[in-house]
Parts: structure tokens; C-alpha cells; sequence
């Protein structure tokens, strides 16, 4: 746990809120947070260049507020999918970043995930104009009149995009025709049978796989109630849980997640009904995620139930 913002010996200042499940040439130490290893790496930056660097080698959701003391500058920012909140309120003489702000502060609009935002700051406290470094995949969409509370300059320089959006293929691969089936299971072996679509199936399966092996092993593997006894990990309580309707993707996402936990440690799977005219909870999502957890039978099912007062 590291407090912040977290000040390093040289002055600058970093509020970050996000997971770095891998940092590009560097080699994680398990026991370090990932504030104190991106401050460590901010750092020894000292042009635009090497922070829009060391900001593209991270993979994983994320938005920061950075102070670079050595060089009077404010850098901000979300991740490509804007995974994580930061909101912006600014005039002329003030600029001011939030994770969350009340609903009366209604000056403060989403600040675009469209790359790297930063600011001069002059000894006297004035600001410099803003400048955005854009996703170098998206640099043609980028319109800084789209968000109208923020005033800002496009760069020409910008920050390497973490999904190489022309990799992407938008063909289809051909099917052979099957022959008519009534059966469901009949239909999917049939599919399976055929080596493309059988591929495609495993590399998904492997890619989602290891997906949610990233996020699980990326987290202390401590409960509310270890972490704040500094019980050694993993501890014997469930650290993981589900938000689980009995749907297809969810009873996916439980039995990959079950995979990847330590032997014991149980998985909580969060089934949440909101109430309804009647004063019941028998919604859809609340009779299949029952009806799959009795299947499935492994870990603990919550019920949370929602009113309009919750």
C-alpha cells in the first residue's frame, strides 16, 4: 500500500489510479507497487519524448496526475480505453483533475482518453496551454473542439497506441455447409469439427485464458480484512469475485477465474437483483445465476438485493 500523492526526492508529484499488469523492459517485482515503480521510472525522464515512452510501455487500465518538478510541467491522462475516471474542470487561471466529483460540481466534464495531455506551469503559478499528445492510431479523430471545457493544442509528437487497431483482420474465415441439425450440441461439434473454426476457438480460449490470469495475479490475493492485518498472501478468504447472472460470459469468467486461484481459496460470485413493483427479486438474472451456481457448484453465490433507497 503506498500513500498518496506520492512525492519523490526530486519534488515530483504522482497520483495514479490503475494496475500495470506489464511494463515494457522492465521486470516487475511482485512486492513493489505500481505507484512507487511508475514514480521510479517518471523519474529519470526528462523530455516529452521519454514520458510519452514510459507511458506506452504500461499495459493495463489507468489514469495519473504527474508534476514534474524538474522541468515545471503537469502531465495527465487515461489509458487508450479509458478504463479509469479523471475529470477536468478549467478557466483561464485554474485547471482542476478529479477521479470523482458530487453531482453539484458541474463544471467537470470526462476528460477524452484521446492520449497524453500536459501543461507548463510558470514560477508565478500561471498556466501554460495545454497540449495533447495523441494515439498515434488515431490521430485523424482527434478534434479539440469536441470537449468544450478544455482548451487544448494537438502535437505533432505523439504516444505509440497499445492496440494496433490495422492488425486487426475483417475477413471471415469461410464455413463448409453443415448439414441440418435440431440439436444444439450436435450443431456445435459439427463446427468444431472443421480445423479453422476449431483454431479460432482454442487461440480465443487461450487468449481469454490468460486474460483473466493476468488480472488475478495482479492483485495482492489478500481480503479487506488480511491486508489490513499485513497477513502474508495469499490468505485463506475469498480476495475474487464475479459479478455473476448465469449468463454465458459470466459462468465463462467464473470457471477460468476458479482456475487460476490457489487451491482452498474460494471464489465469490455476486448475483445483484433490484427490487421490483411488487417488492420481489425474482428477476431473469437472479432465477439463471441461481440455476447456474447450482450447476457449477463451486464457491460461494451473494445475493445482493437493491432498492430504490439502496
Amino acid at each position: 500500500m503506498t500513500s498518496q500523492p506520492l512525492v519523490d526526492t526530486m519534488g515530483n508529484m504522482l497520483m495514479w489510479n490503475g494496475d500495470i499488469f506489464r511494463m515494457s523492459g522492465v521486470e516487475k517485482d511482485t512486492m513493489e507497487s505500481d505507484t512507487t515503480l511508475l514514480s521510479r521510472h517518471l523519474s529519470t525522464c526528462q523530455t516529452p519524448t521519454q514520458v510519452l515512452e514510459c507511458m506506452a510501455s504500461i499495459t493495463g487500465p489507468w489514469a495519473m496526475v504527474y508534476l514534474q518538478e524538474t522541468t515545471n510541467t503537469l502531465w495527465f491522462g487515461r489509458d487508450f480505453f479509458g478504463r479509469q475516471s479523471l475529470l477536468i474542470s478549467s478557466t483561464p487561471d485554474r485547471l482542476s483533475l478529479s477521479s470523482c466529483v458530487t453531482s453539484d460540481m458541474d463544471t467537470f466534464t470526462e476528460l477524452p482518453a484521446s492520449g497524453l495531455f500536459s501543461c507548463s506551469l510558470s514560477p508565478g503559478g500561471q498556466l501554460g496551454q495545454v497540449r495533447l499528445y495523441p494515439w498515434d492510431c488515431m490521430v485523424d479523430q482527434v478534434d479539440s473542439d469536441k470537449n468544450t471545457s478544455l482548451q487544448y493544442t494537438i502535437s505533432s509528437q505523439t504516444i505509440r497506441c497499445p492496440v494496433r487497431l490495422d492488425q486487426f483482420n475483417p475477413s471471415t474465415v469461410p464455413a463448409s455447409p453443415l448439414p441440418h441439425s435440431d440439436s444444439a450440441n450436435s450443431l456445435f461439434q459439427q463446427l468444431l469439427s472443421q480445423p479453422d473454426i476449431d483454431t479460432m476457438v482454442d487461440q480465443f480460449t487461450d487468449l481469454l485464458r490468460a486474460a483473466v490470469r493476468t488480472r488475478i495475479t495482479n492483485q495482492p490475493g489478500l481480503c479487506k480484512d488480511c491486508v489490513t492485518t499485513k497477513l502474508s498472501s495469499p490468505c485463506p478468504h475469498s480476495s475474487v469475485a464475479v459479478l455473476f447472472s448465469g449468463g454465458l460470459d459470466s459462468c465463462v469468467l467464473a470457471h477460468l477465474a476458479a482456475e487460476q486461484l490457489p487451491p482452498g481459496q474460494p471464489l465469490h460470485l455476486l448475483n445483484v437483483a433490484f427490487q421490483q413493483g411488487g417488492g420481489g427479486f425474482d428477476v431473469p438474472d437472479r432465477l439463471t445465476g441461481i440455476q447456474a451456481f447450482k450447476v457449477r457448484r463451486r464457491g460461494g453465490q451473494l445475493l445482493v438485493d437493491t432498492n430504490s433507497e439502496s
